[in-house]
């Protein structure tokens, strides 16, 4: 048994899928699987993949879902290091009440207080995600690189030219 085609409506020039991916892919491929804190955050996010797209022009399923992860990792980050500003600004406006009510009150009536600038367990959590997710986001994108030198290495080879050597993109 073959699997079902699908074909274009009558009338409708077909689409090669090159043309077609970046767009269809940008709102349906990844944005599904990821959560965005608002509309402007999902067009972010399809915006840098569509980017992306243009920028490193995938062949292939493996070179697309690349930069799929690519584009999720990127706004993962993105996404932490909003959460991390919002912690650091809420202990900010906390530490200068807490200075104010010192200054107010004396500091006969309380010990003088220090203020480590320790974060707390979830903001030393989403500091390691972040990092995990840059990791995944460069381990993407060098095995990306990686993929497209073999394609235009064995691209080179078959058109007779060339020793297929390594060269950087």
């Amino acid at each position: 048994r073959t699997a079902p085609t699908r074909s274009n409506p009558p009338g409708q020039k077909p689409r090669r899928e090159s043309q077609s991916w970046p767009k269809m892919h940008a709102s349906t491929a990844s944005s599904d699987s990821l959560t965005f804190a608002n509309r402007k955050d999902k067009a972010a996010f399809e915006q840098f993949l569509i980017d992306t797209v243009e920028d490193v022009a995938p062949q292939g399923m493996r070179e697309r879902m690349l930069v799929e992860d690519m584009a999720a990792s990127w706004s993962k980050i993105q996404t932490a290091q909003r959460w991390l500003t919002k912690d650091i600004h809420k202990r900010r406006k906390l530490a200068t009440k807490h200075m104010a009510f010192d200054a107010t009150y004396g500091s006969e009536i309380m010990e003088p207080h220090v203020f480590e600038a320790r974060l707390t367990t979830s903001a030393e959590a989403l500091l390691r995600y972040e990092a995990a997710w840059r990791r995944d986001f460069y381990r993407a994108l060098d095995k990306l690189k990686a993929l497209q030198q073999a394609r235009m290495d064995r691209e080179k080879l078959a058109r007779g030219g060339g020793s297929g050597t390594f060269r950087s993109l």
